[in-house]
């Protein structure tokens, strides 16, 4: 496709929608001081693409509710995983971003998003056809990424070098060049955000392995480098280690889901294959009632030796947003060879739920078991594989004194049980009544059990364990436990406490809540906590990679920001949810006047888009 083809049809709808908003003469009015909350948190899931336009909609709608305008914040912090952190990480560092997010009208944001979205596009337009990737049993590549195994291959399996390209890309597109190269510092944040801690959550695997080819030895599945706690000699961890990089007034560090500080390195030698019987003393699925997140070296095959201290994350100095965001975002990270015991652990539950499928016969079974142990194995080694776990020297390469990074999804999908903490280990007041919004950004599924704040309560999944201690969720990996409220809390008692914000797909309800003590993440009891829940329950997935792929859904996503941000019902939700009496837009803070010509707009909106895009497509498939 021609550069100069997709600029005439951007321009082409830059043009009829400004036609369009003259016409519906929304105006714009300047937001009034607000009320101070100390108090008042905002934590997001993640969901990739989606869930980084989702926030981009609820930002604007906490800004006509007068909690962020262009000179200050009533957030005490805003704490994100994956595709969230995307959002907040230009959100605080990028100007240019604030504003077209926050001071646009919803249409403006559709315009910004769509904007966004197909300069994003543009990365994909020199990935030539691949050798590796054609067709065949045999061929793992294939199997694992179907259409997408060309873009794999050209950005060499390294997430950390796709996130940086599409950053430079996209912040070029709206004028803000070298913004995935710029420092997370506390002096660099926007003006407005100088008072708002943020908070970037990702995973620390419990171990890594160096291969041979980096690590300059003969051995022939590489070294492990196993971390441990400061204060226990011959002591590992089991379970990821959630981290959040929280940047505050005066500083900028990483902040652990650990007691103790993660200082000490040992190192020994890993397997060639993915056997994961040698990885039993890191537990596998279904774990053994004693099960713990820290074990004795002397538990492995092989004991290993303490090699020394671990080395500063990306070299001591403060990181870029990138090595922010890609870390944030490694979702494929745990199904990478270098983090193995992760890699036995999510696979392992995998293999448990075929063994004990009562459907499949005896010899079915057995051959699905040796089909998925070799693709295991052939994943373990893939050299094309092993930097979607982003290493914590990045762009620089490991060394067996290093860890490695997967998405911070995998250990706390809402991203509020740090936050929390960290308030609490910074001398937050527990007398005082909390309040969070937390925005669900999840795809709709038929999912009927699971919901990212459950965990944080009493429910039959965790009944039986201590907060804080060792607890591996279905369909996940190990983790300390992140009951961090002492209500109880199950899918179905918290499903009748949301209700549909009406021409929407959003539902919201408020949850009271207790806090207790859990000293993996540093929260004390006694704190009152309420939440207001956001659910999106968009038909949009996660992944949005590839040139046909992004195309079709630059108009879905559009559609669903100027869907969230013009909501009046939500503004009023949470209006009331904050007990804000700062001015909004006009009325009763709808942007578009009357609820008939805001339903207009957003289908003219999303019909012009969808005008765009097909013609975009026309021009790719000439």
């Amino acid at each position: 496709m021609k550069l100069s083809s997709t600029r005439r049809v951007v321009q082409l709808m830059l043009l009829f929608s400004h036609v369009f908003i003259a016409t519906s003469q929304q105006q714009q009015q300047q937001q009034q001081a607000f009320t101070d909350f100390d108090t008042l948190f905002w934590s997001s899931t993640g969901g990739g693409w989606r869930s980084m336009v989702a926030d981009m909609g609820f930002a604007n709608v906490f800004g006509r509710a007068g909690l962020i305008n262009a000179t200050s914040s009533a957030f005490q912090s805003i704490s994100t995983n994956s595709g969230a952190s995307w959002f907040a990480l230009q959100f605080f560092y990028s100007p240019i971003f604030f504003d077209k997010t926050l001071a646009s009208s919803s249409i403006e944001l559709g315009i910004f998003v769509t904007q966004w979205m197909l300069a994003y596009q543009r990365i994909f337009k020199d990935v030539p056809n691949d050798p590796n990737c054609g067709f065949g049993a045999d061929n793992l590549l294939q199997q694992l990424f179907g259409e997408e195994c060309d873009l794999f291959v050209y950005f060499q399996g390294d997430w950390a070098n796709f996130t940086q390209t599409m950053f430079q890309a996209v912040s070029a597109g709206y004028g803000d060049e070298g913004l995935a190269d710029r420092l997370a510092t506390s002096e660099d944040r926007v003006s407005a955000l100088q008072s708002t801690n943020l908070m970037i959550q990702m995973v620390l695997a419990a171990n890594s392995r160096v291969p041979p080819k980096q690590n300059g030895t003969n051995a022939a599945g590489g070294t492990m480098a196993y971390l441990g706690p400061a204060s226990q000699d011959n002591t590992i961890y089991t379970a990821p280690i959630t981290l959040q990089y929280t940047v505050t007034d005066d500083s900028a560090d990483y902040f652990k889901a650990a007691p103790d500080e993660i200082t000490n390195v040992y190192n020994g030698p890993a397997i060639v294959n993915a056997t994961l019987s040698a990885y039993r003393p890191f537990y596998l699925y279904p774990p053994p009632a004693n099960a713990s997140v820290t074990v004795s070296t002397s538990t492995l095959q092989q004991t290993p030796t303490l090699a020394g201290q671990m080395r500063a994350f990306f070299g001591g100095d403060a990181p870029t947003l990138n090595q922010l965001a890609a870390p944030s975002s490694a979702a494929v990270g745990a199904f990478s060879g270098l983090v193995p015991s992760v890699m036995a652990q999510l696979n392992s539950v995998a293999l448990h739920a075929i063994r004990t499928d009562n459907e499949t016969g005896t010899s079915a079974k057995q051959f699905i078991l040796n089909v998925y142990r070799k693709g295991l194995s052939q994943l373990y080694n893939s050299e094309l594989a092993y930097d979607v776990a982003v290493c914590s020297q990045w762009p620089k390469p490991c060394t067996d004194l290093d860890g490695r990074f997967i998405d911070g999804g995998y250990t706390d999908p809402g991203s509020l049980a740090l936050a929390l903490g960290q308030y609490h280990q910074n001398g937050g007041n527990l007398d005082k009544t909390l309040k969070v919004i937390l925005t669900n950004t999840n795809e709709v599924s038929n999912e009927t059990d699971s919901h990212p704040i459950l965990p944080y309560f009493s429910n039959p999944g965790n009944a039986k364990v201590e907060p804080g201690m060792y607890y591996w969720p279905p369909d996940s990996i190990p983790m300390p436990s992140l009951q961090i409220f002492g209500e109880e809390l199950d899918y179905d008692s918290l499903y009748k406490q949301l209700q549909p914000i009406k021409g929407t797909t959003l539902m919201t309800g408020v949850v009271k809540a207790m806090t207790i003590d859990n000293e993996a993440y540093g929260v004390f009891a006694g704190q009152h906590v309420e939440i207001m829940l956001i659910d999106l329950n968009a038909a949009i997935p996660t992944v949005l990679v590839g040139p046909l792929t992004v195309a079709a859904y630059v108009a879905p996503l559009a559609a669903m920001a100027v869907e969230i941000a013009s909501s009046d019902a939500l503004l009023n939700q949470i209006k009331t949810f904050t007990s804000s009496n700062a001015a909004s837009d006009g009325g009763e803070g709808d942007t578009m006047g009357t609820s008939s010509s805001r339903a207009t707009a957003k289908k003219a909106f999303a019909a012009l888009v969808g005008m765009a895009l097909n013609l975009i497509v026309a021009i790719c498939s000439s």
